[in-house]
């Protein structure tokens, strides 16, 4: 039975998840030299335990990889193949615990492994405290994992559970709400490292160098985040001109798309900009402050009316995000990040209006 639940869990999990836990290989261990691995990691584990906020921060990337364990085996218990496993109901609870756990572990053993030996660097360097949180929060994390599976599992013959639950009638979303929608239901485990991501790229010039901060020291972090952040324009247009390039049909101007475009990025980053109030309001200019928070948004919108305007390619659409990332360096170092928020959006909005029908004709023929 454990050797069934590894070969359709965990295996299928790494298979899907080879890119990521590549990158992290590299980004752990092929980034710097054999010799100095040890002093690498010592480094790595002596900044997250410096600050509760960094610490906080660690444990919410480890949430979401938890999230997505629990998101990934169970969308292979509901599939074709693992539907037989509801017959393991038979078994009991208590038989059904361990083929679970293992499997579950199997997928957790990395995280388990790096949080065991951060434990104990944190014992070692005399933060008894930190060990404690960081074993219980992990633990905790892989317990509710195979838990949840449990349940998901044993209540599926109750009303109201699993394949039994009673069909409701979703309501309509509104289109204002529709990139919004397909951020949460589609692009959520990205969306939530890129936040992630992104409140660091923040929080190392603003807090962590805040006691020598100049207007250089954020430079590179902001041209960094507003390319992270690129990827969601690409996939906005892509997916309002495919699945649902029925909105066609409803009576939506271009004024009015480019204003849903507008509020959505807006939305999306708002994190970005409570964030760089809390921390930046004592470091930098008010209307800089509000110019660097909706640079990522003109950016987007620039962006996106770039793809209405002839480069719907991805290897066009990084080639002017390449060449936008260069120039805006230029203007971020002079520290005109309203005029350079300004023009981007003009041009963004400019281009918007008269791309977009081109766009929409050249779809339609």
């Amino acid at each position: 039975m454990t050797g069934l639940f590894l070969r359709l869990f965990t295996g299928p999990f790494y298979r899907r998840h080879t890119g990521f836990f590549a990158g992290c290989f590299i980004a752990f261990f092929g980034a710097v030299q054999p010799h100095t691995l040890g002093l690498y990691h010592r480094a790595l584990m002596q900044t997250f335990l410096s600050s509760p906020a960094l610490l906080a921060l660690l444990l919410l990337a480890w949430s979401v990889y938890g999230l997505r364990v629990f998101g990934c085996c169970r969308g292979l218990l509901l599939g074709a193949e693992g539907r037989f496993l509801f017959e393991t109901r038979a078994l009991g609870g208590t038989r059904q615990v361990l083929p679970f756990a293992v499997a579950v572990g199997a997928i957790y053993l990395p995280l388990l492994v790096y949080a065991a030996l951060m434990a104990a660097f944190a014992v070692l360097s005399g933060k008894g405290g930190s060990a404690v949180v960081i074993a219980v929060y992990v633990l905790l994390l892989y317990a509710g994992t195979v838990a949840g599976l449990l349940a998901g599992i044993n209540r599926a013959d109750r009303p109201g559970w699993g394949a039994f639950r009673p069909r409701r009638v979703r309501k309509a979303v509104p289109f204002r709400h529709w990139l919004l929608q397909y951020t949460w239901k589609e692009l959520r485990f990205s969306f939530v490292l890129l936040k992630a991501f992104s409140l660091l790229l923040l929080y190392i010039p603003l807090v962590w160098n805040g006691d020598r901060y100049d207007h250089d020291s954020i430079v590179l972090f902001l041209v960094v985040l507003v390319a992270a952040h690129s990827f969601l324009a690409f996939r906005f247009v892509g997916f309002l001109e495919g699945p649902l390039s029925c909105y066609r049909n409803l009576p939506v101007g271009r004024g009015r798309l480019l204003l849903f475009f507008y509020v959505t990025y807006l939305v999306l980053l708002l994190p970005e900009g409570l964030y760089l109030y809390g921390v930046g309001r004592h470091l930098i200019a008010w209307p800089d402050l509000v110019a660097i928070w909706l640079v990522p948004v003109h950016t987007l919108l620039f962006l996106t009316a770039v793809q209405y305007g002839g480069a719907p390619e991805k290897t066009e659409y990084m080639k002017v995000l390449a060449g936008l990332s260069f120039v805006s360096i230029f203007f971020f170092n002079g520290e005109w990040y309203g005029r350079w928020m300004l023009g981007l959006g003009a041009l963004g909005a400019f281009l918007f209006f008269v791309g977009q029908p081109t766009f929409e004709k050249g779809k339609e023929e």
